[in-house]
């Protein structure tokens, strides 16, 4: 994990209205498969703990709502419910 990846969740674990300002980062780490799996649920809960301003995780987290790993689908589909305000 990189430094950036590494201030992105800890600025997004924070309860802070500045913390959509990781969502770029967070897309990323989701984005790419070399992320392991563990560090990829991370970022997906943060975004669903950011709610509405991480709109735009949505097609990301539909892809890593259908993966192997339960516990990122588990995740991807608890934040997407999130982000949609459902």
């Amino acid at each position: 994990m990189t430094v950036r990846q590494s201030a992105a969740l800890y600025v997004a674990s924070m309860e802070d209205p500045r913390a959509e300002s990781a969502v770029p980062v967070l897309i990323e780490m989701l984005k790419d498969e070399q992320t392991g799996t563990l560090t990829q649920t991370s970022a997906a809960e943060l975004l669903g703990q950011i709610g509405p301003p991480a709109e735009a995780a949505l097609p990301i987290l539909k892809k890593k709502a259908k993966s192997q790993d339960e516990g990122l689908r588990r995740t991807a589909e608890w934040a997407l419910r999130r982000i949609r305000g459902e």
